[in-house]
């Protein structure tokens, strides 16, 4: 499956054995621009790797239905 869009975001230090949130705001592109939802619908997976400097840790995909 083709890459859309990437983003790499830094955390930065991370106290161990600490919990901690994250929160992103991505802010969507004008509905003239979108693509129908029955179109995507299915058909977007959302991919997240997390790394401890160069080693990945964690991996999640999610895929994404629409109504």
């Amino acid at each position: 499956m083709p890459t859309i869009a990437e983003w790499f975001f830094e955390f930065g230090f991370v106290i161990p054995d600490s919990t901690n949130t994250w929160q992103t705001l991505i802010e969507a592109a004008p509905e003239s621009q979108m693509l129908p939802a029955s179109l995507l619908s299915g058909n977007v997976v959302v991919e997240t790797l997390f790394y401890d400097d160069d080693l990945l840790v964690s991996t999640s995909r999610v895929r994404l239905f629409y109504e």
